[in-house]
């Protein structure tokens, strides 16, 4: 584009004539590959490396050969110059490391070959799909697919595929409708039976590893990790963490290139929001943040991930974010959550969304949750003050009762004044009505 000051405008007619003067550039051929047969093959070391291999035959002598890798969904481009023998017919051959390419701890791999012969004319191979998936595990990934997806797991016990697969799937179609979404992509779940197994697959791969945490999400990918050890917590364990990695998939489909975008206490709200029951330990820490007057602010939770944060603040940040997600819902409705999920894939920022979706501020959001979350522990705790005065009442009135009512004695029987006979005759609260410890 030619800028044109203000001196030099009487020049334009000038400059067309120019312009216009010019022979016209020559037309630039692009010649097109053709397209070949060729058998390729892929040998993965996993965590180290993977080998690409290709044999074609052309009828000319072909000079040049040329790898192209690239992880599926993704931009990254791996392209390298593959030496071989000139030949109508050859055979290539290349390594290329893992973090050469970049490689999370399961993907598809995509790749082709292209060739010169001596005339100059291109060739293509077919693209070839790789599966890279963990091998170094003692056993064969067992499969169990229905609809969109698939469940894989060490094929020893049947039950846990067809539990996690009911689970998947429940948790699927919940997260579309409650965010206005049918995903369309295939998701595949891996299931690890002890947590060691799963952890030593993500460092293997520079990831970071948290010794708590069970579940993890490769979300280009459509993948979900979980570790799931045999015994009574097998089950429950599931019903937490499939729909929270589900709902992490569903938000990264709904928000597409805007992923990126969409805030922690967002995501991480919807993802604890779907699991059966509200985990403990994050209701404690909420509660005491609460009265120590050491709460989060939200515009500290817009970030995507809380990994930088320190540790008793990455417990209260999702302790946050779960509870704030159930306050809109509960105010505003589950339609507002679905225009803030709107709003984030329209590449809203973290304040702008929530003014668009509610019509309120990010500071008045979170000054209402704050009232709202006080006004709830506050009750909450009054509560469960009262609860041993309560009983200390009830136990009086039962001893009460019990000295005061005259009973018949027989023979040889013992006066139900004795304390012990009294104290047996208690009901049993052990398993009363009380607050269970085992219980969230």
């Amino acid at each position: 584009m030619i800028a044109i000051s203000g001196n030099v405008k009487h020049l334009w007619p000038i400059l067309l004539l120019v312009l216009l003067a010019r022979p016209a550039p020559e037309r630039v051929l692009v010649q097109t590959s053709i397209s070949i047969q060729a058998e390729q093959s892929t040998s993965v070391v996993y965590g180290d490396s993977l080998t690409f291999e290709v044999q074609v035959t052309v009828p000319a002598t072909l000079e040049n050969a040329y790898l192209t890798v690239h992880v599926a969904n993704r931009d990254d481009v791996y392209i390298e110059a593959v030496s071989l023998f000139p030949g109508t017919t050859v055979l290539a051959s290349h390594t290329v490391t893992v973090d050469e390419l970049q490689l999370p701890p399961f993907a598809q791999v995509v790749s082709f070959w292209n060739f010169q012969d001596e005339n100059g004319n291109q060739y293509r191979s077919d693209e070839q799909m790789t599966l890279y998936e963990d091998t170094r595990v003692p056993w064969k990934w067992k499969r169990v697919s229905e609809g969109r997806i698939t469940i894989n797991t060490d094929g020893r016990d049947e039950v846990v595929a067809i539990a996690a697969l009911r689970i998947a799937s429940n948790a699927l179609a919940q997260q579309s409708q409650a965010l206005g979404l049918t995903s369309q992509n295939d998701i595949s779940i891996y299931i690890y039976p002890e947590l060691a197994q799963l952890a030593a697959s993500l460092r293997l791969h520079q990831q970071r590893v948290q010794d708590w945490v069970a579940a993890y999400v490769i979300p280009d990918q459509h993948i979900i990790l979980i570790a799931a050890s045999p015994g009574a917590e097998m089950l429950p364990n599931m019903q937490r963490d499939l729909p929270h990695e589900i709902t992490h998939l569903v938000i990264n489909d709904i928000a597409g290139e805007a992923a990126s975008n969409v805030p922690g206490w967002f995501s991480e709200g919807l993802a604890l929001s779907s699991a059966p029951e509200i985990d403990p330990t994050f209701r404690d820490v909420l509660s005491e943040a609460v009265h120590e007057g050491v709460l989060l602010s939200l515009e500290t939770l817009c970030v995507s991930s809380f990994s930088h944060l320190p540790p008793h603040d990455i417990t209260l940040a999702y302790a946050q974010s779960e509870s704030v997600v159930q306050y809109i819902a509960k105010r505003y409705g589950a339609s507002q959550i679905q225009a803030l999920m709107t709003a984030y894939a329209d590449g809203l920022s973290c304040s702008g969304a929530v003014e668009r979706a509610l019509g309120i501020s990010l500071t008045t959001l979170e000054t209402q949750w704050h009232a709202d979350l006080g006004s709830a522990i506050s009750t909450t705790y009054q509560e469960t003050s009262l609860a041993p005065w309560v009983l200390a009442w009830a136990i009086s009135l039962i001893l009460a009762f019990l000295f005061v009512s005259p009973q018949p004695q027989q023979v040889g029987e013992k006066s139900p004044f004795d304390t012990d006979v009294a104290l047996s005759s208690l009901p049993d609260r052990s398993s009363g009505t009380g607050m269970d410890e085992n219980r969230p």
